[in-house]
């Protein structure tokens, strides 16, 4: 029953039955262990460790219980103890993604590069799609760069926090213009953060608010992770001290609405969108039809504004029928997965019934190469709508009948203002048709999308984001901050 609730979400009542069992068991590590899971998910984190400890000294080696040990540890900024259980674990069969990536950061803080490299490989080799285990290989590549002869010409610590897969595709371009200048580190980590010791942050959501408790003298740099409003976007700004926006129109828009100083807002363009600027190859490993026309289906994620629950009953045969001869590409957003899988299920059933419907079945594989190969884009609400339209290809945009009902709809913001750029549907009988007509005359509303297209990108479009974000921290007093702290 207490793994039951626990596997629910229900920590505090799994507690109770797991309590009980102790009475029977006192001694069993698995039942320990488990209630020790309850505690983390609690954060009761210094009961947590001294059940994750008696678990061990009972024999348990269970690959979890070391992973959340070690957070445990952290959170409780015992590090040390964390050095010294992955020293002692270190010489087993480490048989865990994440636990080599703990060890990894714990080597990268020793200056063991060597090592780290070793184990980052090992990760690697487990799921080479996973980019929190790409980022891991990236620091270390930079910090044995830097260990080799190319010594950063400042000895500011810069670090990138992912708290998504896809987060990753965003600041790549940034660490790699970073990373000859600073020690970098990109990692999922929090923990690891903290031991870096960063005099600067980049995020890309809006967890600097609770980073700000492990490294308080950090300055805070919001990179977005999309280009709508949500009801978002303000506020996730507002906790960082400085946001990097896409153009001068984007940065005058957060000055006067968002009632930001103009000092705070960085130009510096989109970095997800620098190689789809640079017009570097798209890798797709899809089996598209040579010389077939391709439609792209991106939607969000949101309930009440994905336009999911509208296309479901639509993906019939007679859809596909009419759409055959056209690649059929569905990316659903990285956050659908976890929000509503049922969603994933489904449309998984409908490419597997259809030959030439593909779905993009890894959550954090970078939409910039299926942009760069789509002639049409499917939509609602999503950001992909924006980053498509540096294209000038045509748009279409479902609209949710319940989006006025959820929070996040926001009428302010540019995915309903700026709705003229796509052909509006409201009725699915219409998608047919207006599919047919985007790829025949492709030109409708290219004066609008050509319009809004220089207010999104302004002149930011030959993909150096990574370099003017480097020249923003360049005129940064961080060194002198730095100096004082030390």
């Amino acid at each position: 029953m207490g793994a039951l609730l626990f596997a629910n979400g229900k920590a505090s009542d799994a507690m109770l039955y797991l309590m009980r069992a102790t009475i029977r068991k006192p001694d069993n590590p698995s039942l320990l262990m488990n209630i020790g899971f309850c505690l983390n998910a609690l954060s009761i984190h210094g009961e947590a460790v001294r059940y994750f400890q008696a678990a061990l000294d009972l024999g348990s080696t269970h690959t979890r219980l070391l992973e959340k040990m070690c957070e445990s540890l952290g959170r409780i900024g015992k590090y040390s103890e964390i050095d010294s259980l992955l020293d002692q674990y270190k010489k087993t069969a480490l048989n865990s993604r994440r636990l080599l990536l703990l060890c990894v950061a714990n080597y990268h803080s020793m200056k063991n590069y060597e090592d780290a490299a070793e184990l980052a490989d090992r990760a690697r080799g487990m799921n080479l799609k996973n980019t929190y285990t790409s980022a891991a290989a990236d620091t270390i590549k930079a910090a044995l760069n830097h260990q080799t002869g190319r010594k950063t010409t400042q000895k500011l610590r810069v670090a990138f926090h992912l708290n998504e897969q896809f987060h990753y595709a965003i600041m790549k371009p940034i660490f790699d213009a970073l990373k000859h200048h600073y020690e970098v580190v990109m990692t999922s980590d929090p923990i690891w953060v903290k031991k870096f010791d960063p005099d600067l942050v980049f995020v890309a959501n809006r967890q600097a608010v609770n980073l700000r408790k492990l490294f308080p003298t950090a300055k805070f740099v919001y990179t977005r992770h999309g280009l709508i409003s949500k009801n978002f976007v303000y506020d996730a700004a507002r906790s960082c001290d400085f946001v990097c926006v896409s153009s001068e129109d984007q940065q005058k828009q957060f000055v006067e609405e968002g009632k930001f100083r103009e000092e705070k807002v960085w130009v510096t363009g989109y970095s997800q969108m620098d190689p789809l600027f640079r017009d570097e190859p798209p890798t797709v490993e899809l089996p598209l039809r040579p010389d077939h026309k391709c439609v792209l289906y991106a939607p969000t994620f949101t309930r009440g504004l994905s336009s999911i629950p509208m296309m479901l009953p639509h993906m019939t045969k007679a859809f596909f029928n009419e759409m055959k001869d056209v690649d059929f590409v569905i990316k659903t957003h990285p956050l659908t997965q976890k929000t509503s899988g049922d969603w994933v299920i489904k449309l998984q059933e409908i490419a597997q019934t259809f030959e030439h419907v593909h779905l993009v079945d890894d959550i954090a594989a970078d939409i910039v190469p299926l942009l760069s190969g789509a002639d049409v884009l499917i939509s609602d609400v999503s950001s992909v709508m924006f980053q498509f339209l540096a294209l000038d290809r045509p748009i279409i945009a479902l609209n949710n009948p319940d989006r006025l009902q959820v929070k996040e709809y926001d009428p302010s913001g540019i995915e309903w203002r700026w709705r003229d750029m796509a052909t509006e549907i409201n009725n699915m009988i219409d998608l047919s048709a207006t599919i047919k007509a985007c790829l025949s005359d492709p030109s409708k509303n290219k004066k609008i999308r050509e319009t809004y297209r220089n207010s999104l990108f302004g002149t930011m479009t030959e993909g150096k984001t990574g370099e003017r974000v480097l020249g923003y921290v360049q005129k940064l007093s961080l060194l002198e901050e730095r100096n004082t702290r030390d």
